[in-house]
C-alpha cells in the first residue's frame, strides 16, 4: 500500500470511528489541555500502529486496545494531576442542578480506577465479554467476576447518591 493510499485510509478510519476517541478522551481527561495533549498522543500511537494492523479483530477493537493503552499509560506519565482532575469533574456534574441519570452513572463511572472504567465503558458500548477480554489481555472468567463487581459497585454509588 502506497503512503498516500495508508493515509487516506487512516484519515477515514478515525473520521469514522471518531467515537471512540471521544469516548475514551471524556473518561480519562478532565480538562481542555489534557484533552488536547492526549488526543494527539493517541493519533500518534494509532498512526504508528497502523500499518501493523492484521485484522485479526475489527478495527474498531483494535483501535480501542490503542486508544485505551495509550489514555493508561498518558495517566501513568501525570498520575499527580489524575485525582484532582477527576474531583472537579464530579463537583461540575454534581454542581449541574439538571442532572439526569446518565450525568449520575458518567460520574460514578469516572471515579472508578482506570482498569475498572476501561472495562466498564466497552462493557456499556456493548462488546461481547471475549472481545473486552482480547482488549484487555484478561482472562474471560475473571472478566466476568470483575464486570460483575463493577455493576455492583456502580449500583452501590447510585443508590446512595439518590439516597443522600
Amino acid at each position: 500500500m502506497s503512503d498516500s493510499t495508508q493515509e487516506d485510509e487512516f484519515f477515514k478510519m478515525v473520521k469514522h470511528h471518531q467515537g471512540i476517541f471521544n469516548k475514551v478522551l471524556g473518561l480519562y481527561t478532565m480538562n481542555a489541555e489534557d484533552r488536547k495533549d492526549l488526543q494527539q498522543e493517541m493519533l500518534l500511537q494509532c498512526w504508528k500502529s497502523f500499518g501493523s494492523y492484521k485484522a485479526q479483530s475489527k478495527i474498531s477493537t483494535w483501535l480501542y486496545r490503542v486508544c485505551l493503552n495509550t489514555a493508561l499509560n498518558y495517566h501513568k506519565k501525570t498520575k499527580k494531576h489524575k485525582y484532582t482532575d477527576i474531583n472537579l469533574a464530579s463537583d461540575r456534574i454534581a454542581n449541574n442542578k439538571s442532572k439526569s441519570e446518565y450525568e449520575d452513572l458518567y460520574k460514578a463511572i469516572i471515579q472508578l480506577n482506570e482498569v475498572d472504567r476501561m472495562i466498564i465503558s466497552l462493557y456499556l458500548d456493548g462488546y461481547k465479554n471475549k472481545e473486552i477480554s482480547g482488549i484487555t489481555g484478561m482472562n474471560e472468567n475473571k472478566l466476568n467476576v470483575k464486570i460483575h463487581r463493577i455493576k455492583q459497585k456502580l449500583a452501590q454509588h447510585l443508590k446512595s447518591e439518590n439516597n443522600g
